[in-house]
């Protein structure tokens, strides 16, 4: 595999893995809003208060955690490009990478 291909794959997987973490943390979230929800309504809400905002901190909580793993898939595009430049600037063909090869 050549070394382009090879950071493709890499920051394929790790987009994935941002993608799966931000979407479960997203229906984390909803579930426990809909059942908030869906208590509420019913009238079954036999809790103190406390317990009910406490729920609501969490959906919240979830939220912005989603959304922080989120600005993390920006990130992880501009360091893809980064690395993708460092590659081809190693690659063969640059003459700075075959001076180095020399070197060593």
């Amino acid at each position: 595999m050549n070394p382009e291909g090879a950071v493709e794959k890499l920051f394929g997987w790790e987009r994935e893995r941002l993608l799966a973490l931000a979407k479960g943390a997203a229906t984390a979230a909803v579930t426990v809003l809909a059942a908030l929800i869906a208590s509420t309504v019913k009238g079954e809400v036999k809790t103190s208060p406390l317990i009910v905002y406490l729920a609501a901190a969490l959906v919240l909580l979830l939220l912005v955690w989603g959304g922080f793993i989120l600005t993390g898939l920006r990130r992880l595009a501009e360091e893809y490009a980064v690395a993708l430049s460092i590659i081809r600037r190693s690659g063969p063909g640059n003459e700075r990478s075959k001076a180095k090869r020399w070197e060593m």
